[in-house]
């Protein structure tokens, strides 16, 4: 398995460096080539270089594309994402902010990302007993789940990550 990620991190790298050479040092691919290369090194164990990796894409998207626009936040979740694993909720939490506040201004509905960005701010509303943000969450992700995946509310409301007591409220 090692081989393989070391197999497609070469690749990568070489990729690139000729994307660097056709498309300048702040080009959106070459964005997209540091986010695959934090993606392989995240799986491959490397965190301080996926981390870094990570960080260089979302920068690159910020300077090339701006804060709001769809890829930037895509980056910024993985971002998000990355931290969540590693229990660092300090870093997580505006990463996943940042990307609620990009969808909003986008359309909601074409991105899996939203429901999944809801959950986590769901779950962190929860930890820092933060209840009116609880309450915004957690209807945005029941109204959510019913228009985008079309299920019935009684339903929805068995999976959403809540307390009890709230759940009984809401049925």
């Amino acid at each position: 398995m090692a081989e393989r990620y070391e197999k497609a991190l070469e690749a990568t790298m070489r990729a690139s460096e000729i994307d660097a050479g056709l498309h300048g040092v702040n080009s959106v691919i070459l964005a997209s080539d540091l986010s695959l290369l934090a993606m392989i090194h995240e799986k491959s164990g490397h965190f301080a270089e996926a981390e870094t990796y990570y960080s260089r894409s979302l920068d690159m998207r910020r300077k090339t594309l701006g804060d709001r626009h769809p890829e930037t936040a895509r980056t910024m979740y993985q971002m998000g994402c990355f931290y969540k694993n590693f229990c660092r909720h300090d870093q997580s939490e505006p990463c996943f902010r940042g990307v609620y506040a990009t969808l909003a201004k986008n359309d909601r509905d074409d991105s899996e990302i939203y429901l999944d960005v809801l959950k986590q701010l769901t779950e962190t509303s929860i930890t820092n007993g933060n209840l009116t943000e609880l309450e915004k969450f957690l209807k945005e992700s029941l109204e959510a789940h019913i228009r985008i995946l079309g299920l019935d509310r009684e339903r929805v409301i068995l999976t959403l990550p809540v307390f009890p007591s709230v759940r009984f409220q809401w049925s």
